[in-house]
């Protein structure tokens, strides 16, 4: 099994967030990144720190919170899709138990798009297999490259 090194990227410091505080004047300020294996929308079990749970708590009461999932180019574009789309909604589910209100979440479904590792066609890479969240004061538009949708808990 190969074990990847999770990376946590911290824009703006902060222990945590309440609905007390002011957000800062600023665009995205926090994101994390997780991996999963082949096939998976289980996200590998992370290394020294859990950037879901690292990160939760420190996400704003006004914050939106964008959470894209993405694949590697084993299996069809589709199958790749909706596996993206899997994966997002694991990590939306997880923030959610953790306490990010689910009106706040957008999933977005980017399959094969944006390689982290570009490959060629039906190689499967580790890095490719991942979900990528963060959030922002204002709400995130469309970007035409991968399709969101609005986060509806189960």
């Amino acid at each position: 099994m190969i074990r990847l090194t999770i990376l946590v990227a911290a824009v703006l410091a902060h222990p945590s967030a309440s609905p007390a505080q002011t957000a800062p004047n600023t665009g995205v300020i926090v994101h994390g990144l997780v991996y999963f294996a082949s096939g998976s929308a289980e996200p590998l079990a992370p290394g020294p720190i859990d950037p879901i749970k690292h990160l939760a708590p420190r996400v704003w009461p006004t914050a939106h919170v964008l959470v894209s999932g993405y694949a590697d180019t084993l299996g069809s574009r589709e199958a790749n899709k909706l596996l993206s789309l899997a994966r997002a909604r694991a990590v939306a589910d997880r923030l959610v138990s953790l306490g990010v209100k689910p009106q706040s979440i957008t999933l977005e479904s980017c399959g094969e798009a944006n390689l982290a590792k570009p490959t060629a066609d039906e190689v499967s890479e580790p890095l490719n297999r991942r979900v990528y969240f963060d959030w922002q004061l204002g709400p995130y538009q469309d970007r035409n490259r991968c399709e969101m949708q609005p986060y509806q808990q189960r």
